[in-house]
């Protein structure tokens, strides 16, 4: 995947032809459930993202209204896990999760190709180093780097205590699942306490030293597909805000992001979108979907075409 970019893109375009592509996805972890709003803009687009997976979510943008209809139609027995003909949070929030499991694992599989040169299904710190910063042992020591502007040497800080933080049998090489985890590390609970300073790093814009609620929104949002105004949800957010900022100066600094909002962040993200989507659709406020509200509110979950026949009739 926040940090509310801190916030994803835990999603989101996980795969990279080549090796910039992949070190993009690797700063993912910020932004698979995160990467949401622009200020008071909400995105759809995400929503479908979090909701398919995005890939999924692309294939649904190309059907007819009523071919995305039929689809979404044929996933909600899938989603209905106790098969009583309603979604509720709980069963909403397993979906979501287990989607974005299955984007990480898809993203990680081909990061991991690119990473291991020596294809001893094992990726090292030097293996790392070298295909992201283009940096060995040498250049490292003699502290001439020749790489793209974007080197950051507090980055790669970062990723090399990262590493060794995911490196659980400490044998010095990542194989695939720790290196999924140095990857996502918003994907294992064992890293969370590791993340703080990486996170003000990350979502610290005007590099103050604290995250504001601006920056907290993840406000300089990349996406241009549709969004709409969600007031409901900022005024959620900005409660969330203020019981995170504990000294009530209206900024989040180093320890209110470690002790407060780093337990939450992450362990509530997936609750969090699936609680959003349902308000959107629970037409009769019973805090759970019924196939025809689904159906009815499907643009919510899904994407389609231009209904070309709406479109002709205002004209």
């Amino acid at each position: 995947m926040a940090i509310k970019n801190l916030h994803s893109k835990i999603l989101l375009t996980l795969i990279f032809g080549l090796c910039i592509c992949i070190i993009q996805c690797q700063d993912h972890h910020f932004h698979v459930l995160t990467d949401h709003y622009q200020g008071e803009l909400h995105s759809k687009e995400f929503d479908h993202q979090v909701f398919l997976g995005v890939e999924e979510a692309k294939d649904f943008s190309k059907l007819t209204p009523e071919q995305s209809k039929e689809g979404l139609k044929r996933l909600i027995p899938e989603i209905d896990s106790n098969h009583d003909n309603f979604i509720d949070l709980f069963e909403l929030a397993d979906w979501i999760r287990k989607r974005q499991d299955n984007v990480i694992t898809k993203g990680t599989k081909a990061s991991f190709q690119q990473f291991d040169k020596n294809i001893d299904n094992k990726i090292s710190w030097d293996e790392i180093r070298l295909l992201k910063y283009g940096i060995n042992d040498q250049s490292e020591n003699s502290g001439i780097f020749v790489v793209s502007q974007e080197f950051d040497p507090r980055k790669m800080k970062y990723d090399k205590e990262r590493f060794h933080q995911a490196d659980i049998n400490g044998d010095l090489k990542l194989d695939f699942n720790e290196f999924k985890t140095w990857l996502h590390p918003e994907s294992d609970p064992k890293m969370m306490e590791f993340l703080h300073e990486e996170i003000m790093y990350q979502s610290d814009r005007n590099k103050d030293g604290f995250i504001d609620f601006n920056e907290y929104l993840a406000r300089d949002h990349d996406n241009t597909a549709e969004i709409e105004r969600d007031s409901d949800w900022l005024r959620l957010e900005r409660q969330k805000f203020d019981k995170y900022d504990e000294n009530n100066d209206g900024r989040l600094d180093i320890e209110e992001i470690r002790v407060y909002y780093i337990p939450t962040l992450y362990l509530n993200q997936v609750n969090n979108q699936a609680q959003h989507l349902i308000r959107r659709a629970d037409s009769d406020h019973d805090e759970k979907l019924s196939t025809q509200e689904i159906i009815n509110s499907f643009d919510v979950f899904v994407g389609s075409l231009p209904d070309i026949r709406h479109a002709s009739d205002e004209l």
